[in-house]
């Protein structure tokens, strides 16, 4: 489909832009502070600890897994249209998935 031919191509472009500029983590880490508001400055850092925490679960991942999650969690793709987007299929993209929860799971806890 449409959607799935553009989430490919936008995502080479971005883990050939990453690659070359080895900017993974501050991309993301960036991305995950913006995400965090609030209205105490108390709750803020509370927050801002948190998300440090998740996003450091999420660059533990294998790439594989990282990407499976992120897509279809965050993201919020339905598994057929990640799939695609990854060339793999969708029983292997349940498997990331559920590995990468387990995993998260641990570095979490």
């Amino acid at each position: 489909s449409f959607k799935t031919w553009l989430y490919t191509i936008a995502r080479n472009l971005c883990l050939d832009h990453l690659r070359k500029a080895k900017r993974m983590k501050q991309a993301t880490s960036t991305a995950v502070e913006n995400a965090v508001s609030s209205d105490s400055p108390a709750k803020t850092a509370e927050m801002r600890e948190e998300a440090r925490r998740v996003q450091q679960a999420i660059d533990s991942l294998p790439e594989d897994q990282r990407e499976a999650v992120v897509l279809v969690r965050l993201g919020e793709m339905k598994y057929a249209e990640a799939a695609g987007v990854l060339g793999i299929t969708v029983d292997t993209l349940r498997m990331r998935v559920h590995r990468g929860h387990l995993g998260l799971v641990k570095a979490l806890s």
